[in-house]
């Protein structure tokens, strides 16, 4: 699956390739990571600079494509990234005088239309953070199967559409960020992260049953929400990372069983490889992992975990909360 990180803001480019360079960095000059963490799995991700209507404009792909977009708990589309998807939608080509010339559909109100169908499949909320896909020939599909003489149909065919031509694009995916459209708490860092965790587990559990290959997505918080650029941009990249960041077993030793009652199979499984990978994450948004309590459960991290740094580190020293834990500090903490 390719990931396009894209956005109209210089700065958010600027941030997303010096984070990306930041972990392939780690991975090819820190011996001790590189020896105990698999790479062959990450993901092609590209960033650019640019407006949606132009990428649909001046782009084709190979594959199918999904684009996701913020949105707010009512599915509004009317502005920030979701109108820009609405106009782009409404781009074909057409000619005069020999010559293709980009022309627009007009008085089609596509997001009066995908909202209405989003509320009343969603029981007229989108919570936030959670992801609401929809398939956009299911979408077309059932418009026609209401009524053939609908406006929507009469005035528009989206497969004429450029969006559809160029990017092959069959899926749109809103996340619901915020409520109303206002100013996000900067407090809650993970947030961020837990959408982008939604949207991953989603991407790739579709992806074994679509032809999905391509997934736009945009800058998240930083247009109405107003969240720190350069701390949205690190946790945008490193969720993706994370998600398909998988530890090599330190010994055998750590083999445990477990019974998976779905298929009734007995499944091998490296749990303090799984566990090294929830407490990265912890580390990673500044969470203390003394807060779970149970002696028994600190023991069994910090004996099979932490480094001793890790065991001693002092979340209560940390200045800005709403900074998540650099990347060099963080492996410090993790036994490798």
């Amino acid at each position: 699956m390719n990931f396009v990180l894209i956005d109209s803001n210089p700065k958010i480019i600027e941030r997303w390739n010096y984070h990306i360079r930041t972990w392939i960095e780690l991975l090819s000059t820190n011996r001790p990571i590189k020896n105990f963490i698999h790479n062959y799995n990450f993901p092609q991700v590209q960033c650019k600079l640019t407006t949606i209507e132009d990428y649909v404009i001046n782009t084709t792909t190979k594959g199918c494509t999904s684009i996701v977009t913020p949105t707010n708990s009512l599915s509004y589309m009317n502005g920030g990234f979701d109108k820009f998807i609405i106009d782009s939608m409404l781009l074909y080509k057409s000619q005069a005088s020999g010559e293709d010339i980009i022309s627009k559909f007009d008085n089609i109100d596509l997001g009066f239309w995908f909202q209405n169908y989003q509320l009343q499949r969603s029981n007229s909320y989108l919570v936030p953070n959670q992801i609401y896909p929809l398939n956009l020939k299911e979408f077309f599909s059932s418009m026609k199967s209401k009524d053939e003489n609908h406006s929507i149909l009469k005035n528009y065919n989206f497969e004429y559409s450029l969006i559809y031509k160029n990017l092959n694009l069959t899926e749109l995916i809103q996340i619901s960020t915020m409520l109303v459209p206002e100013l996000l708490e900067e407090h809650n860092i993970s947030n961020i992260f837990n959408l982008m965790w939604n949207l991953l587990s989603y991407l790739y559990k579709v992806q074994k049953s679509t032809d999905i290959e391509n997934v736009i997505i945009p800058g998240i918080g930083t247009g109405h929400g107003h969240l720190d650029q350069d701390e949205v941009a690190k946790i945008m990249i490193f969720t993706i990372f994370f998600f398909n960041l998988s530890f090599k077993p330190s010994s055998r030793n750590n083999f445990t069983k477990f019974i998976d009652y779905k298929s009734n199979e007995i499944v091998e499984c490296l749990r303090y490889k799984t566990l090294k990978k929830s407490i990265t994450i912890l580390f990673f948004l500044n969470k203390d992992y003394r807060k779970f309590e149970n002696p028994k459960d600190i023991e069994e991290v910090e004996n099979h975990v932490l480094t001793d740094y890790g065991k001693n580190y002092d979340f209560s020293k940390i200045k800005d909360k709403n900074k998540s834990m650099d990347i060099d500090e963080l492996f410090k903490c993790i036994k490798f």
